[in-house]
């Protein structure tokens, strides 16, 4: 595992990226199972890794095909996600739309 980063976040920071505006939300996920994560002390601790599964199974609810694009550091210290949603038609081509979580 040389070299490997892996992001961890609070349940404030998953708070924010999700735009949500309690974070009870995050703290009743994580103990329902719905979001994966572990406890450092009394805190929890999410990785950048469960927030994707989180984020991509609950948008693939849809039936969609769901891409994550890019993660991009905006000013402020604030993080965002790129997904690309790919409807598949009937006619065999796809239409993607691109959502920003």
């Amino acid at each position: 595992m040389v070299g490997m980063t892996i992001t961890i976040y609070t349940v404030d920071e998953v708070t924010k990226i999700l735009r949500l505006k309690n974070r009870r939300t995050v703290q009743n996920w994580l103990k329902d199972g719905k979001l994966k994560g572990f406890k450092a002390g009394k805190e929890w601790r999410i990785t950048e890794s469960a927030l994707n599964d989180f984020i991509v199974g609950n948008t693939a609810k849809r039936k969609n095909e769901i891409m994550i694009v890019r993660r991009e550091q905006p000013k402020e210290e604030k993080r965002s996600i790129s997904v690309v949603v790919v409807e598949p038609k009937h006619d065999g081509k796809e239409k993607g739309k691109r959502l920003k979580i």
